[in-house]
C-alpha cells in the first residue's frame, strides 16, 4: 500500500498539475478565450487558432517543448525542443518572407497603378506608427524609469500600428531582438482581431452613405505595366533601403508570379498551398512565446497597449483621409479604403458568392470576361458578384451540357457563364444601385421581413409600434 502511494505521489509530483500556478492558469484561460474567438466567432481563424493553440501548448508546464539544443560529445547525440526549432523561422524572418510571397501572389496592384494618389491613404494609415513611437519614448520619463524603451525599441513597437505581422517581425529582429516575442504576439493578435477592432471605428468615423459608395478602377492597367511594376519596385526600394530585401523581394516575386502569365502553377502554390503551410508554424511560433513569464510583465503589457493604440490611430488616420477624399471628389471615394491602408483584410464574404472579373465601361456598366464561383482565398477577381438576375443566349445550354461539377460538387451555372464570357467576347454587367437581401443568409432573410413589414400599408405602423416596445426589453 505504501509502495502504491509512493508511486502515485511521484506521478503527481512529476505531472504538469503540480507545476500549475495562478499566472499559468491565467495564460491558459486567455488561450482558450482566443480559441473561442477564432472558432466560435470566426475572427481570422487561420491566424488566431494556431496562435492561441501555440499559447496553450507553451503554457502547459513540464513539456520541454522550448528546450534549447543540447549536444553530448560523448554519445554524439543531442536533443532540442519542438517549439524552439519552429521559432527559428520567426527569429530569422523566414516565415514572414514566405508569407509576403503569398501576399504578393494574391495582390492586384492594378488599382494602385491606375490611381497612384491612393498611396496617400497608405501613408495616412501609418499615423499610429509615429504616435506609438513617441509614446514609447516618453513612457520612461512619465513612469520614472519603471518602463523604459530605447529609440530602437520604440521604433520596433511603433511598427505594430501597420497591422503587418511580417514587417513587425523583421523590424523587431533588426532593432530589438529582446522585444521580438511581445511585438510578434501584439502584431498578430491585432491582425487576427481586426473584425472585432476595426468595424466600430469605421462606423464611428463614416456615415452609411459613405460606406455604400462603390468604386471602380479608373483605367485598365496593361499587362506590361503589371510585369514591370514588381521588377522596378524591387530595384528601387532595395537600393534605397537594403534591409527590406527579404520582404520586398518576396512580395514582388509573388506578384511577378501572378502577373507574368507563364508561372500560373507557382502563383497558385504561393497564394494557396505554400502560404497555408507556413501560416501554421508562424501562428504556433507567435503563440509559443506567450508564456506567463514573458507575457505577464509590465513591459509586455505596455507593448500590447501601445500596439493597440497604434493600430487604432492608424485606422483613424486612414479613415480621416478617406473622409477628406470623399468630400473633395464629391462622394466618389469610399472612405473605408483608408482602413485598408492599415492591413490587407480578406473579403470574408466573397468566398460565398461568385466573384466577377470586371472592367469599367461607363457609369455603372462593366465588361465581364471571367468569373469564379465561391472562390478560395486569393482567387477572387473582385467583390462584385451576381444577384441572380441574368439574361443569357441559347448557347449557354450547349456549354452547360459539357460543364463538369464545380464548387460544392454541383454543376454551376456560373462556371458555364465563365466559359461563355471567355469564349464569346465577354458579357455586360450593370451595377445594382438599390438594396438587396441575400436569401441564403438567415439574418438577411429576417432583415428583409422586418423592413418590408415596416413599409406595409396595412400593418406597417402597428409593427413599428410593436418594435419600439420590444426594443425597450432588450
Amino acid at each position: 500500500m505504501d509502495f502504491l502511494a509512493e508511486v502515485v505521489t511521484k506521478i503527481a509530483q512529476g505531472s504538469g498539475f503540480a507545476a500549475l500556478d495562478i499566472k499559468t492558469i491565467i495564460m491558459l484561460f486567455i488561450a482558450c478565450v482566443l480559441l473561442y474567438l477564432g472558432i466560435g466567432k470566426g475572427f481570422e481563424p487561420l491566424l488566431l487558432v494556431p496562435i492561441a493553440f501555440g499559447m496553450l501548448l507553451a503554457n502547459l508546464p513540464v513539456t520541454g517543448l522550448f528546450a534549447e539544443p543540447v549536444y553530448d560529445p560523448v554519445t554524439h547525440s543531442g536533443s532540442v525542443g519542438f517549439m524552439w526549432v519552429l521559432y527559428q523561422g520567426v527569429q530569422y524572418a523566414i516565415y514572414p518572407s514566405i508569407i509576403f510571397m503569398g501576399i504578393g501572389a494574391m495582390t492586384d496592384f492594378g488599382p494602385l497603378l491606375a490611381n497612384p494618389m491612393s498611396l496617400m491613404l497608405g501613408a495616412a494609415a501609418q499615423l499610429g506608427i509615429f504616435a506609438a513611437f513617441l509614446m514609447a519614448l516618453v513612457l520612461g520619463p512619465i513612469t520614472g524609469g519603471v518602463i523604459s524603451f530605447t529609440p530602437a525599441d520604440a521604433a520596433a513597437i511603433g511598427v505594430i500600428g501597420g497591422a503587418d505581422g511580417p514587417t513587425a517581425i523583421l523590424t523587431a529582429s533588426k532593432l530589438s531582438v529582446e522585444l521580438l516575442p511581445a511585438i510578434a504576439i501584439a502584431a498578430y493578435s491585432y491582425m487576427a482581431l481586426i473584425p472585432l477592432i476595426q468595424p466600430p471605428l469605421m462606423r464611428l468615423m463614416t456615415t452609411r452613405k459613405m460606406r455604400q459608395v462603390k468604386m471602380s478602377q479608373l483605367r485598365v492597367v496593361s499587362k506590361t505595366e503589371k510585369i514591370i511594376f514588381p521588377i522596378a519596385v524591387t530595384i528601387f526600394v532595395v537600393l534605397l533601403i537594403p534591409d527590406t530585401a527579404p520582404l520586398i523581394g518576396m512580395l514582388m516575386l509573388g506578384n511577378l508570379f501572378r502577373e507574368c502569365g507563364v508561372t500560373e502553377r507557382l502563383s497558385d502554390t504561393a497564394q494557396n498551398a505554400l502560404i497555408n503551410i507556413v501560416t501554421i508554424p508562424l501562428g504556433l511560433s507567435v503563440g509559443f512565446k506567450a508564456t506567463a513569464s514573458s507575457f505577464l510583465t509590465v513591459e509586455t503589457l505596455s507593448i500590447i497597449a501601445l500596439g493597440l493604440t497604434a493600430f487604432l490611430l492608424s485606422t483613424a488616420g486612414g479613415l480621416l483621409l478617406g473622409d477628406l477624399m470623399y468630400v473633395l471628389t464629391g462622394g466618389k471615394v469610399n472612405p473605408l479604403i483608408g482602413s485598408a491602408g492599415v492591413s490587407a483584410v480578406p473579403w470574408a464574404d466573397v468566398s460565398r458568392y461568385c466573384s466577377l472579373k470586371t472592367t469599367p465601361i461607363h457609369d455603372n456598366y462593366f465588361f465581364v470576361d471571367d468569373m469564379i464561383e465561391k472562390p478560395k482565398k486569393g482567387q477572387e477577381f473582385s467583390n462584385y458578384s451576381i444577384l441572380g438576375r441574368v439574361l443569357l443566349t441559347p448557347e449557354i445550354y450547349d456549354i452547360l451540357a459539357r460543364t463538369k461539377p464545380g464548387a460544392g460538387g454541383e454543376i454551376q451555372l456560373t462556371d458555364a457563364m465563365a466559359e461563355y464570357a471567355r469564349t464569346r467576347g465577354g458579357m455586360t454587367a450593370v451595377e445594382f444601385t438599390g438594396k438587396h437581401y441575400d436569401m441564403g443568409n438567415k439574418l438577411k432573410v429576417v432583415e428583409a421581413q422586418v423592413e418590408l413589414a415596416l413599409q406595409h400599408p396595412e400593418i406597417g405602423e402597428e409593427f413599428r409600434a410593436y418594435l419600439k416596445e420590444f426594443c425597450k426589453t432588450l
